[in-house]
């Protein structure tokens, strides 16, 4: 059975990866649906004011970035000391283990969506 598919209409397996990696992107930028139902038409003051903290943060860490010596382990234990400075880098690192669960998860929301709707989350989720 030939190909009912024109070539030059196909994503090459190549181009797939930065396709999901923008669609899941797109579903947490664009999800603001948790935004809306609690502010309702006044939810895009909600959004002015968290960019311009989140710029703020931003700001804020590259100046602590660039004064420091080393990578940030090295500026919270130089900044905040042994203890606190260590218990700063736990939380950070728990913050980046749920950042890495969560679009895992969203990665195998989509596989699981396009290209495998039978199989269970908890198989991919093994697998990966």
């Amino acid at each position: 059975m030939r190909n009912l598919l024109k070539e030059n209409l196909l994503i090459s397996p190549f181009l797939v990866f930065y396709l999901i990696h923008s669609m899941q992107t797109g579903i947490s930028v664009l999800d603001l649906r948790g935004i809306s139902k609690s502010a309702g038409h006044d939810s895009w003051i909600s959004i002015i004011i968290s960019g311009l903290s989140l710029h703020l943060l931003i700001f804020i860490l590259y100046r602590i970035l660039n004064k420091g010596q080393g990578d940030l382990i090295a500026i919270h234990k130089e900044l905040f000391g042994k203890w606190v400075g260590g218990f700063l880098s736990l939380l950070f690192i728990l913050y980046l283990l749920m950042l890495c669960f969560t679009v895992l998860r969203s990665y195998i929301e989509i596989i699981q969506l396009w290209v495998f709707p039978q199989l269970t989350p908890w198989f991919f989720s093994l697998y990966f």
